[in-house]
C-alpha cells in the first residue's frame, strides 16, 4: 500500500464529504519529503492525525469539545476506507 495515495483518498474523502466540519487537511512530511501522516482540522478546533503502515492504522483525536455528530461519522468513514479494519479483525 502506497501511503501518499492512501492519505490523498483520505484527505480528498474529509474535505469532499464533510465540507460543513472540516476546515481543511494536510499531509505531513517527515526527512525527504516522505508522507508521514494526514491531519484533519474541524470547525471545533480539535483535529484528526491519522499514521498508516502497511496493514495497520493509528490516530490521535486532539479535540476540545466536540459538537457535531458529524465528526464522528467522518472518522467511522476513514476507518472503513482504508480497508485496515477488515484485516485486522480477520487476523483477531
Amino acid at each position: 500500500m502506497d501511503a501518499e495515495i492512501t492519505y490523498l483518498g483520505l484527505k480528498n474523502i474529509a474535505l469532499q464529504e464533510f465540507p460543513d466540519i472540516v476546515v481543511s487537511a494536510s499531509i505531513v512530511r517527515g526527512p525527504l519529503n516522505i508522507a508521514k501522516s494526514l491531519r484533519i482540522f474541524f470547525i471545533d478546533v480539535s483535529f484528526l492525525e491519522i499514521w498508516i503502515s502497511d496493514k495497520k492504522y493509528s490516530y490521535h483525536w486532539q479535540r476540545v469539545v466536540i459538537q457535531y455528530p458529524e465528526v464522528a461519522r467522518l472518522k467511522a468513514k476513514i476507518t472503513f476506507q482504508t480497508g485496515i479494519v477488515g484485516e485486522l479483525q480477520k487476523a483477531e
